[in-house]
This record gives structure tokens, C-alpha cells and sequence, in this order.
């Protein structure tokens, strides 16, 4: 399923492609958008060397659903391998999983063992329904520290929000990376087939981006000087603290750094930014922001979760009973 789906994918974004060459050619429309699976990806073609590829979200109504998950044991780590889905990770008040599936023949399951927190998805080999997919969710308390995140996700987004981690190794097919308000202390891996990815936060350790299709965009709260970057975009620009390289085709290089940040853009454009003020996330509280880099993509209240109640009180002991004066013996005479 993984396979076809991402080639069926290309395939409808080069067409999406040649259209939109078209139309700039002709003076006409310089954008398409192709559809799979309830996704859209809307390409608008360059006139500056600046590729523009985004994705939204179209699921029709599902004709049959179903949902699991609830609050949790605490986990150090997050392992997802999902192939029809949007998931979102995001700081909350504690530990909670919420999961809505639909779709024929198609199920997502989890399971917390105490140390991973492993979410899944299974299908009877025949699902076809272009309705099928999934809406994920998981919240851990914000400031808690996670060792990783492990994602693969075949047809779907990955949006995180406020997350403090090791490491976060990213695999997508088909859809975008979004993250804000992250600190990750080693590395970001991300492999991206088509979708754009944008990330915001404490990259600190170092990052790895293979992006195939799509802008990549990384907004670093630490400073230049931190890093070695080697930046290259066959297709597209380049563009670091404002400064844009190259028009269809460029490579930046520098920094002295020790953290390297790496980023390979096949058919779009990469920015980057330093020294950008993060979004600060505290449970229900995220939504609040009061930082330029709040971009908006997780929206709602976080729920919440009722405290657990007062045990009932238990009642004193009784006295126990007195015990009568020993009766007092006569002596004989």
C-alpha cells in the first residue's frame, strides 16, 4: 500500500506540475491541485525561483467510525507507524491519547508498555475506499521529557507542538512536517517524499533534512554561530537570515559551528532562520501565545482531565471497651 500510494502520489503532483507550467506559459492560471486519499496538494508555479507546495486536509464524511483512547500511564517515548492518518503531538495537561478511525477494513491501535507509547494502524489488505484515514492525537504534560518520537506515516500530516525531546527521527510519504515551540537536545532526522516541512524551536543537537518534494522551512532560537550548515536546493532557492541565493538551482555553506544542520531540497526552497523568540507552551495555557511564531496550526482547547477523587475518609476506631477493676479478695482472718 505504502509503495502505490506514493507513486500514484508523484505522479498526480507532476501533473499538478505541468499544469501549472502551463498556465504560466500561457499567461493563464499558474496553479493546480491534484487530490488522493482526502489530501490536496496545491502547486503554484515559480516565477522567482520560489517553489510553492502546500497540502490541506479534505477527508469526506466517513461512513463508518470509530474511536479509542483516553488518559494514560506516563511514557518516555513515542513510536508511530501509521498508513492513512493525521497525527498531532502537543503539550497538554497529562498523559492522553484520542483516536478516531474510519474507513472499511481499516483499524489504528495503541498500547503504552510504561516506557513507549506505540500507535499503529492495520488493514485487511483490501482497503480501497478513498474515505478511509484516521485523526490522532496525544498530549503530554507540558515540560515533561520525552527520550524520542519515531514516526512513519505513509499518507498524512505530523503537527507537534511544545515538545521536549532527545532525539525525533521523521518519516513521511505523503504530507507535511509541522512543528513549534520544540526543544530536541541531539538530532532531527526527517525524510520527506512530497510535503513541506516546517519546524520551529531548540534544534540544538543538530538537523537532518532529505525533503523530495517541498519547502523546508526551520526557525532556530539559537544563534549562527551555533551551527555548520550545508544547504542545497536543486530546484529552488535558498535563503538564510533574510538573504536569498540562487534562483532555480543553489547551495549555501558556512558557519563554524558544532551542530550541523543539513538540509537537501530535491524539487523546492529552503529558509533559515536564527536568534528567532519561540512560542512557550504550559498545558492548557498553549493556546495563548503571545510570540510571532505562533503559525496557528493546533487550534482547540486542550481537555482536561478531571481530577482524581478524595478517597473516602475512613472512621476513627472505636474505644475499646473498659475492662472492670479486678474484685477485691478478702483475706482469711
Amino acid at each position: 500500500m505504502k509503495k502505490g500510494m506514493a507513486i500514484l502520489g508523484a505522479i498526480l503532483l507532476a501533473v499538478g506540475l505541468g499544469m501549472s507550467f502551463t498556465g504560466r506559459a500561457l499567461g493563464g492560471e499558474t496553479r493546480a491541485t491534484v487530490r488522493l486519499f482526502g489530501h490536496s496538494w496545491e502547486v503554484t508555479a515559480p516565477g522567482t525561483g520560489h517553489w510553492n507546495i502546500s497540502t490541506a486536509t479534505h477527508y469526506s464524511e466517513p461512513s463508518s467510525s470509530a474511536s479509542t483512547g483516553g488518559k494514560t500511564d506516563p511514557f518516555t517515548g513515542i513510536s508511530l507507524d501509521v498508513d492513512l492518518g493525521n497525527v498531532t503531538v502537543a503539550a497538554g495537561d497529562d498523559y492522553l491519547v484520542d483516536i478516531n478511525y474510519w474507513g472499511n477494513g481499516y483499524k489504528v491501535r495503541w498500547a503504552n508498555d510504561g516506557d513507549t507509547l506505540q500507535i499503529w494502524s492495520e488493514s485487511d489488505g483490501a482497503v480501497t475506499e478513498v474515505n478511509c484515514g484516521s485523526d490522532i492525537t496525544v498530549f503530554v504534560p507540558a515540560g515533561a521529557e520525552l527520550e524520542y518520537l519515531s514516526a512513519r506515516l505513509d499518507l498524512g500530516s505530523l503537527t507537534m507542538a511544545g515538545l521536549t525531546m532527545d532525539y525525533a527521527d521523521l518519516d513521511l510519504n505523503l504530507g507535511e512536517v509541522m512543528g513549534e515551540g520544540l526543544t530536541v537536545r541531539d538530532n532531527v532526522n526527517v525524510d520527506a517524499d512530497l510535503g513541506s516541512v516546517a519546524l520551529y524551536g531548540d534544534l540544538g543537537g543538530g538537523v537532518q533534512i532529505n525533503a523530495a518534494l517541498g519547502d523546508v522551512t526551520l526557525g532556530l532560537s539559537r544563534s549562527a554561530a551555533r551551527y555548520c550548515w550545508d544547504l542545497s536546493a536543486d530546484l529552488g532557492s535558498v535563503t538564510v537570515n533574510g538573504q536569498q541565493s540562487g534562483g532555480f538551482s543553489s547551495s549555501v555553506t558556512g558557519g563554524t559551528g558544532d551542530a550541523v544542520l543539513q538540509v537537501d531540497a530535491d524539487l523546492g526552497s529552503i529558509t533559515v532562520d536564527f536568534d528567532q523568540q519561540q512560542a512557550v507552551y504550559s498545558g492548557d495555557a498553549y493556546a495563548e501565545q503571545n510570540t510571532t511564531t505562533d503559525h496557528g496550526w493546533f487550534s482547540g482547547p486542550v481537555p482536561t482531565v478531571p481530577p482524581a477523587p478524595e478517597p473516602p475518609s475512613v472512621p476513627a476506631a472505636p474505644e475499646p471497651p473498659a475492662v472492670p477493676d479486678a474484685p477485691t479478695v478478702e483475706q482469711a482472718g
